[in-house]
């Protein structure tokens, strides 16, 4: 992933912040999207060494194929099994964390490339961070308004638990949904081309007048750790729409540096080896000469998740239809657009 080239973007944008905080707030959201991509990305701990049998647990298309049984042994047809078969059986991980799936431990094992204890020490974080929530959600989920959409649902406990966790007060009906997943006609999950679960994300639906986007960041982590399965290692290919929308908050630039900081920090630390791909769209034509750029300095795997795809970003433009083509069937790219300009208020 993104390694120390990470560390010095992190330092490079505080700095920025800082200094030309008002120029910030002309820029146009989709830039500060494509930050948000960056930040995502970059990695806290140098990068270690890992032998070839380690780097063979990756691939082009999940980062994480299953390779593990409920014993936590590899597949005794994977090259040097004993040498890295022995990280994941070992009784660190039943002390530390015993409730953890063998998949989560997998994740978080090859997500810190090979690093038994650092590991096993995130994946406790990650435990004791879903357990506090958990008990959050269980003494407010009552005063809750549900509609009975599984998604919707979803969202507003989300919503209600970070702003009990966050110390706000908040209705959660008010609280525009900016993340979603998607059902087809025939009830199944909205997937992309190659079978993996989309997540479509709205940033212009944030609305920072109900509740902080810290707490959005928040109740996003919070959602889509309820989308996911601890007993699988099931990616994700999150699609992310920046365009604005009639009669919403549409946040700025400046306005949104809380929320990318927030949730690329959170999506980092929580959900390892979960994201598929994630396509950013539309992206304004000015930006592809700086991603062509940044694009040479990601490593082959990360550069090959992320992909941004160019057209007009106003809110009445179309989304880039010939460009989606190529990862999503008509009839996805079709409800997608037709969920997103469900939300429009023409009266405004």
């Amino acid at each position: 992933m993104i390694n120390q080239l990470g560390i010095l973007l992190l330092d490079v944008t505080h700095l920025v912040a800082s200094t030309v905080w008002a120029s910030v707030k002309c820029l146009d959201t989709s830039y500060l999207v494509a930050a948000f991509i960056l930040f995502w990305w970059y990695r806290r701990q140098p990068r270690r060494k890992t032998s070839s049998s380690f780097e063979g647990l990756h691939d082009s298309t999940c980062t994480v194929p299953s390779i593990v049984s409920d014993d936590l042994s590899y597949d005794s047809s994977l090259s040097d099994a004993s040498e890295v078969n022995q990280p994941l059986t070992d009784p660190l991980w039943n002390v530390k964390v015993p409730s953890a799936t063998p998949q989560e431990r997998q994740r978080f094992y090859v997500g810190t490339k090979g690093d038994l204890r650092s590991a096993i020490h995130n994946l406790q974080q990650y435990m004791e961070w879903k357990t506090k929530h958990k008990k959050l959600e269980w003494e407010i989920r009552s005063s809750v308004a549900l509609t009975g959409n599984k998604d919707i649902d979803d969202w507003r406990i989300a919503v209600a638990v970070a702003a009990k966790s966050r110390g706000e007060t908040v209705d959660v009906v008010q609280v525009p949904q900016m993340g979603t997943t998607h059902t087809m006609m025939n009830g199944k999950p909205m997937k992309d081309r190659e079978g993996n679960r989309i997540i479509h994300i709205i940033p212009g639906r944030m609305d920072d007048r109900l509740i902080s986007l810290r707490t959005y960041a928040l109740a996003s982590a919070l959602y889509m750790d309820q989308k996911m399965d601890p007993k699988t290692l099931e990616c994700l290919t999150v699609l992310i729409d920046v365009r604005g929308g009639l009669g919403w908050r549409n946040p700025n630039g400046a306005q949104l540096l809380p929320f990318i900081q927030s949730t690329s920090s959170l999506l980092l630390s929580l959900f390892p080896e979960r994201l598929a791909k994630c396509y950013v769209y539309p992206m304004p034509p000015s930006f592809e000469w700086v991603w062509k750029l940044v694009h040479r300095c990601l490593d082959p795997m990360t550069a090959e998740k992320i992909g941004v795809l160019t057209g007009p970003a106003t809110i009445h433009a179309p989304p880039p239809i010939e460009a989606m083509e190529a990862y999503l069937d008509a009839e996805v790219i079709e409800r997608l657009e037709a969920y997103r300009i469900s939300f429009f208020d023409t009266g405004k």
